[in-house]
C-alpha cells in the first residue's frame, strides 16, 4: 500500500506513472475504456451509476491486494509485523462472531462490516480525486 501510495502521489493523475488510473473496473481514459472487452466494457459503459455498489466491495478488494502484496513481493519492509496485525486482527474479530453469533449472522455481520468500510473508504478519497485532470505520460510540467 505505500509503496503504491507514494507512487500515485509523486505523480498524481499521470498516465504510465501513477497506478491509481491504471485499467481495471473503472477506467479513466477512452483509450482504456475502448480496449475493454466482455463483462469489463459492459461495467465500464455504466461506471457512472456502479460506483457507489461496486465500493460495497472494496473492503474486501482492499483485504484481499493487501494480503496478496505481503506474501507475493519478494521484499516489503515489515512483512511479518503486517502478517501478524492481519492475522491478530482476523482472530479479534472472527473468533468471537463466529463463536458468538449463529453462522448465517456471522456471515452477514462480516458481508455488511466489509461493504460499509468499502463504501466509507470510496467516500473519503473519491471527491479529492474526481474532475481532476488526467495528465498525458508525455506531458511537460512545471
Amino acid at each position: 500500500w505505500h509503496s503504491k501510495h507514494s507512487r500515485h502521489h509523486g505523480n498524481p493523475n499521470r498516465v504510465g506513472k501513477d497506478p491509481d488510473i491504471e485499467p481495471d473496473t473503472i477506467v479513466f481514459l477512452a483509450e482504456d475504456a475502448n480496449r475493454s472487452k466482455g463483462l469489463i466494457r459492459r461495467l465500464v459503459a455504466h461506471q457512472g451509476w456502479l460506483f457507489f455498489p461496486l465500493l460495497t466491495l472494496e473492503g474486501l478488494n482492499l483485504h484481499r491486494h493487501s494480503i496478496w502484496h505481503l506474501i507475493s513481493q519478494r521484499k516489503v519492509k515489515g512483512r511479518w509485523l503486517e502478517l501478524g496485525m492481519i492475522t491478530a486482527r482476523f482472530g479479534f474479530l472472527l473468533i468471537p462472531l463466529f463463536t458468538l453469533l449463529p453462522l448465517g449472522t456471522a456471515f452477514a455481520f462480516m458481508g455488511v462490516q466489509l461493504a460499509v468500510f468499502g463504501v466509507y473508504m470510496g467516500a473519503s478519497f473519491a471527491p479529492n480525486h474526481k474532475g481532476m485532470p488526467v495528465i498525458a505520460a508525455s506531458a511537460k510540467l512545471d
